[in-house]
């Protein structure tokens, strides 16, 4: 046989493999898309947290609503990380927090009945910037008030309350954020690398209240959210999400209850929303990204930070 004829059958057999395999994959997403409510609800993993508990107490917070207890919420999720994993207990009271919860895997962070939890409002406690999704395009701003990424088993419950203190803060900011705002969609059209879109100190882009970022088995539940800038409860690329039974009241514009962000398997439910915007919002991103791509970015790009 002519090396040119073995070259085109190479070439013709590598073709027949691409076909299949995306037909594979075409009929599993088909598949997946088709799923009945029922099935969807059945392929929902809860997170996973070993049975062990940490007061927030024991790590040196003050229940006064003056002391900031940023401090110790990090050293508690640093020694509850290395341990495995389990419940962070924040008791009644009321705690002051100048700056992000960044959750790591395993972690219940668990407010109990009568525990307020208040955020600063000074946009430098939000610093470093994240990578996160802002109205459909990626970029590193400000760190949301709660936020992961790359991590697994997490879940934020209890009956105790967040106030996120928006009004006169964080939340004043809607009216310069229009030039920031058609920057980075521009950014988003032109595929400008992320490592380049920098909307920190000096810009005006209000963060999410919780973003989760490519984190699976997720369960938010039972909480209140009140008074905050932006989007309330933001998973972004999260597989296997419950929201039940908590209660947002945040009547900003912008406020809106759960933004679903191209995400997998999700179920909320008996939710109570007194919000500015939508109760419930599905998205999926916006302008010339295709998923690969956005998936290489954050994990080449979004860890380091």
């Amino acid at each position: 046989m002519k090396y040119d004829e073995i070259r085109i059958k190479i070439f013709l057999l590598f073709i027949g493999m691409g076909i299949f395999f995306m037909s594979f994959g075409f009929n599993n997403e088909k598949e997946k898309s088709s799923s009945t409510p029922e099935q969807i609800v059945q392929r929902i993993q809860l997170p996973s947290i070993p049975d062990k508990d940490y007061n927030l107490l024991d790590f040196g917070a003050i229940a006064d609503g003056e002391f900031d207890c940023k401090p110790a919420i990090d050293s508690a999720i640093v020694v509850i990380n290395q341990n495995g994993g389990g419940r962070l207990i924040i008791p009644k009271g009321d705690f002051l927090v100048n700056g992000p919860i960044h959750l790591k895997s395993h972690i219940n962070l668990h407010l109990e009945k009568g525990s307020k939890v208040f955020f600063s409002q000074n946009p430098k406690h939000y610093l470093p910037m994240q990578l996160v999704r802002w109205e459909g395009v990626e970029v590193y701003n400000y760190s949301p008030y709660i936020y992961a990424i790359h991590e697994t088993d997490i879940a934020i419950t209890g009956q105790g309350t967040f106030i996120g203190q928006g009004e006169g803060g964080i939340a004043e900011w809607r009216p310069k954020q229009k030039l920031d705002q058609n920057r980075l969609r521009d950014m988003g059209k032109q595929l400008v690398p992320l490592k380049e879109r920098l909307f920190g100190e000096g810009h005006y882009l209000r963060m999410s209240f919780i973003q989760l970022m490519h984190c699976t088995n997720i369960k938010i539940s039972d909480i209140t959210i009140e008074d905050v800038p932006f989007w309330v409860v933001h998973p972004t690329y999260c597989k296997s999400v419950t929201i039940n039974n908590i209660k947002v009241n945040s009547t900003r514009i912008n406020n809106d209850g759960v933004d679903l962000d191209s995400c997998e398997d999700a179920l909320i439910e008996d939710c109570t929303f007194n919000a500015g915007d939508d109760a419930i919002a599905i998205k999926s991103g916006r302008d010339n990204k295709s998923s690969w791509k956005i998936d290489r970015y954050c994990r080449t790009e979004g860890s380091s930070n």
